[in-house]
């Protein structure tokens, strides 16, 4: 196995565990009304942070896109 392979390797490990965290940062940039929409659901549930709502309404889009692929340990319907 080559350094390059090593190296690899030793990213994919660290980027998956066994809570499914990818370890992919994501810097977004929104549009004011996106913003704003944010803004709203974090005003009506300050139990959950940005990450949280963006990571439910990414998943949301994904299950309407795919029925049944995706199960979600939380109901993301109250929002």
């Amino acid at each position: 196995m080559t350094n390059a392979e090593k190296q690899a390797a030793y990213r994919a490990r660290i980027r998956k565990n066994e809570g499914g965290y990818s370890g992919k940062a994501l810097s977004l940039m929104l549009s004011g009304d996106a913003h704003l929409a944010l803004d709203v659901i974090r005003e009506s549930h300050p139990e959950l942070s940005y990450k949280e709502i963006v990571e439910m309404l990414l998943i949301k889009r994904a299950e309407e896109s795919k029925p049944g692929y995706f199960r979600l340990p939380f109901d993301y319907m109250k929002l």
